[in-house]
């Protein structure tokens, strides 16, 4: 489970840069690196403020990027088990590039949703390790469907 976990992050960081720099070729704006405001406004404030009502907060828009989801039949189960994962670009008013990406990850078997905030690739490392530990609390379905996901959203930006 470890090893799956250890590969969907370097995956992420691996496809981050490419991502950024096929962005970069299309767009040529840089934007400032996710803020310790934003990413706790992502992972905290809007799922218990502004999820449900879809509202974002002051200055700032989200734009759907990409849905995905893995489907599981568990020994036992009549229902399949399915873990989706949302991708949100969240821009800030006026700024063509996002400046994180909110990932909202949901289960057919659980009403708990989860709120992630991917960084900009040059926002300070500790909102890196914050997404890090997030992650790696998730079970190892949950890995395979953020390798899954973030595999194909990284593919968007080398269009």
């Amino acid at each position: 489970m470890h090893l799956i976990k250890s590969l969907v992050l370097s995956l992420t960081l691996a496809f981050l840069p490419l991502g950024v720099d096929a962005q970069q070729l299309i767009r040529p704006e840089r934007v400032s690196p996710t803020t310790d405001m934003e990413y706790h406004y992502l992972t905290s404030e809007y799922g218990l403020r502004h999820a449900k009502k879809d509202q974002v907060k002051t200055g700032y828009v989200l734009e759907h990027l990409a849905t995905y989801f893995l489907r599981w039949t568990h020994d036992g189960e009549k229902e399949p088990v399915v873990k989706t994962i949302d991708f949100k670009a969240f821009k800030r008013n006026g700024e063509a590039s996002p400046c994180a990406i909110l990932c909202v990850c949901t289960s057919s078997v659980s009403d708990n949703v989860e709120y992630f905030c991917l960084p900009t690739i040059d926002a300070d490392k500790k909102l890196w390790t914050k997404f890090r530990q997030q992650q790696q609390s998730q079970d190892e379905e949950w890995a395979q469907v953020w390798f899954w996901g973030l595999s194909h959203l990284s593919a968007i930006f080398m269009r």
